[in-house]
């Protein structure tokens, strides 16, 4: 046998291995899927969701992007993807330093996770294992120990319903009520669950769970937006440049007691005491933020134009923060902002009311490239961190303070 045959009996070797392996290869089943089901009904326990063994931020491969990064002294972008309208933000005392251990819980909006920021390792953790997309909003009870989840859902028949969902950092996560307008914690104790629309509004108190409780109040007035105090809960009107919009406070007899604020594309944010308010309207056409004191009813308009969807309170009611416009913003709000025709390129400023003054904090467009349109505000008790969502991305970020 010469070399030449040698070579084609080893050519013709090697071809049958490889074609009895591609065989075999073909003949095996394809592996299936896990299927993450379908959303439990109100009341019933969460499923884990399969993917993920480990409660690390960075186990998970598709949240590796997310990482932190400082994008200026003392500003920190903390996700890249996006996250859920509303935070939460905790402070700790480190028993080695006297530095503020300051955190932020949020929910990241395509899987509905609940994740924490820590300031001072500027790192990420995965809190729980649930599978939720396309939450769009969450409410935290104030010491974050479980939010309160909105997302869309669609049945077999094509309807389209919004769904909410609590989900603890420990134990079991449960369904609430289908189509519920609103979900607003009362500290720790509590939560209100709102149902409004064309018909009607009624709010019912419920415990933690947010299942059964008894109804507070009942009006005829359709499509209202509900928050919580110390004092009580206020409710308040859609706001459009092109109406008026009116703010009640809910008496405890369930009697709807009218705020006297200005009207016109008025937005209304009282402060968690509920003995203050910011209030948001059209002055003359233009944007304009009034201090409200709910004891006097005393009006003073202040040096900022914004709305009260870009402010929050700090947890001692004596101190607000607000993205404010860095240019004076045009177009017809506070409609065309809702509607997003138009986004805002925010600074960041502070209000101090014990002492009446109106202070600058941190010039974002000088800090950063990005376009920071400021949402979600939210600062932990000390005051030594403001973190907030940029709106045009959905991303989440922290200033020290």
């Amino acid at each position: 046998m010469n070399r030449k045959t040698l070579i084609i009996l080893g050519i013709a070797l090697i071809l049958g291995i490889v074609a009895l392996v591609l065989y075999f290869s073909r003949s095996t089943p394809p592996e299936e899927t896990p299927s993450s089901g379908s959303f439990p009904v109100v009341g019933e326990p969460a499923t884990q969701s399969s993917t993920g063994t480990a409660p690390s931020f960075f186990d998970d491969p598709l949240d590796a992007s997310s990482r932190p990064v400082e994008a200026a002294p003392r500003l920190v972008k903390i996700t890249d993807g996006p996250v859920a309208e509303g935070v939460v933000a905790l402070s700790f005392n480190q028993a080695s330093s006297t530095e503020k251990d300051v955190r932020v819980r949020y929910v990241e909006r395509a899987s509905g996770n609940l994740y924490e920021y820590e300031s001072l390792r500027k790192s990420i953790d995965r809190l729980t294992n649930q599978t939720i997309p396309g939450v769009a909003k969450a409410a935290w009870l104030s010491d974050g120990s479980r939010a309160y989840l909105r997302y869309f859902s669609v049945l077999p028949s094509g309807e389209r319903n919004l769904d909410s969902y609590m989900l603890p950092v420990e134990g079991e996560g449960q369904a609430l009520a289908r189509n519920l307008s609103d979900i607003v914690p009362e500290g720790i104790t509590s939560v209100l669950t709102l149902t409004s629309n064309a018909n009607g509004s009624s709010v019912t108190r419920a415990g933690i769970g947010g299942i059964g409780g008894a109804e507070i109040f009942k009006t005829d007035i359709g499509r209202v937006f509900l928050f919580s105090t110390d004092r009580g809960p206020f409710i308040q009107t859609p706001a459009s440049a092109t109406g008026d919009s009116y703010a009640f406070f809910v008496a405890r007899s369930g009697l709807l007691e009218r705020v006297p604020t200005p009207t016109i594309g008025m937005s209304f944010l009282p402060s968690p005491d509920g003995t203050k308010a910011l209030v948001s309207h059209l002055s003359s056409g233009s944007l304009t933020l009034t201090y409200l004191d709910l004891i006097t009813k005393a009006q003073t308009d202040l040096p900022l134009a914004t709305m009260t969807e870009k402010c929050a309170w700090a947890h001692d009611s004596l101190t607000a923060y607000c993205g404010v416009p860095a240019a004076s913003p045009q177009g017809t709000f506070p409609d065309d902002w809702y509607q997003g025709v138009v986004g805002f390129v925010d600074q960041l400023w502070s209000i101090d009311f014990a002492n009446r003054v109106v202070l600058f904090v941190a010039d974002l467009p000088k800090l950063t490239k990005a376009p920071i349109d400021a949402v979600s505000l939210a600062t932990d008790t000390d005051q030594a961190m403001l973190f907030f969502v940029n709106r045009n991305d959905g991303s989440l970020w922290s200033y020290e303070l």
